[in-house]
């Protein structure tokens, strides 16, 4: 059953990731970019040391750019390779999942204890919304006609 938590855990990592990157993110022009965030973050103030030679290409590539500011420049590289690194921690949790024989008996055994709720939920869902509970809504008017 630990594989089955690390499962859920790796589940729950990509569900916020997700979630992160959409809210992060726009699509323009066929490609995905991020944006800055609409709610403002809480910052911190920090000093960078860089050799002169990143700073001078990151400055003309912030200029070249949409960003406002070289900070909003910095900013984005960083998030974006934080990203990347949280993309490759779930790769590899996928890559362990995907050869560790535990962790496949208990996925097999989960995916048979629900096979007959998932083959209902399956035949409900091809038949559509069923409304043969509701009753249908009759209009009344409140003035009476005498």
């Amino acid at each position: 059953m630990a594989r089955l938590g690390m499962a859920l855990v790796v589940a729950f990592k990509i569900a916020n990731m997700v979630a992160s990157m959409m809210s992060d993110m726009v699509y323009l022009y066929g490609n995905w970019w991020y944006s800055m965030p609409i709610t403002p973050r809480k910052y911190r103030n920090t000093t960078l040391r860089m050799p002169t030679y990143i700073y001078e290409r990151a400055r003309q590539a912030a200029g070249q750019s949409e960003v406002s500011s070289f900070n909003e420049f910095v900013v984005q590289a960083i998030e974006e390779k934080v990203q990347r690194l949280t993309e490759s921690e779930i790769d590899a949790a996928f890559t362990q999942m995907a050869t560790d024989l535990d962790y496949q008996r208990e996925a097999t055994t989960l995916a048979r204890e629900f096979e007959r709720s998932d083959w209902e939920a399956l035949k409900v869902s091809e038949r559509g919304p069923s409304h043969k509970h509701e009753r249908p809504k009759v209009r009344s008017s409140k003035a009476h006609t005498r």
